[in-house]
């Protein structure tokens, strides 16, 4: 009976093992498809859009956008932003030169790329050195989690780590940091 039960541990623990692998290798191709497809959102918006805006002349938007499968992808890692909020979460892609600014307009969360006046603007998150950073803005509070502890944020900027969370009044966002391969 004993012998039996040394047999099938090690078979369970391999299969287990296995099964933790193959979640891992599926995250991370799914992981590179949203990358790959947030890059061709990216050069179709700079393809479509015009670079004269207002005044007399007006360009030609143009017809048909065709992709090239070899673009080169931006050098650094990639932020994912997931928002949970009350009934759904959405999920933004950041490179790293980007800078983000987290705040709330008439009671809803806002995620935007460039500050505007009519938002109640909390948290700017950039990119320095090779690393995301987040940091209050106005004396703003907001609350790091990492783990089980919990930090307010300054003006200075705090380094973002992976799965860290941002709590700000409203709304509530998760950090993801993407190495590209």
């Amino acid at each position: 009976m004993k012998g039996w039960f040394l047999l099938i541990l090690p078979a369970v623990g391999l299969a287990a093992l296995l099964a933790c692998w193959y979640r891992r290798l599926a995250r991370r191709k799914a992981d590179r498809e949203q990358m790959r497809r947030k890059a061709r959102e990216d050069a179709l918006d700079r393809a479509i859009s015009n670079p004269i805006e207002g005044g007399a002349q007006q360009a030609q938007s143009p017809v048909e956008v065709m992709y090239r499968e070899d673009c080169p992808a931006p050098d650094g890692p990639v932020l994912r932003l997931t928002e949970m909020g009350p009934d759904a979460a959405r999920v933004y892609l950041f490179p790293y030169g980007a800078v983000l600014y987290l705040g709330e307009r008439d009671g809803r969360a806002a995620v935007l790329q460039r500050e505007d006046a009519r938002y109640r603007i909390e948290c700017a998150i950039f990119g320095r050195g090779g690393a995301f950073y987040a940091c209050a803005v106005r004396q703003q509070r907001v609350r790091l989690r990492r783990r089980r502890r919990f930090t307010l944020l300054d003006a200075s900027g705090v380094r973002l780590n992976h799965l860290d969370r941002l709590e700000l009044s409203g709304s509530q966002y998760k950090v993801e940091l993407l190495k590209r391969e």
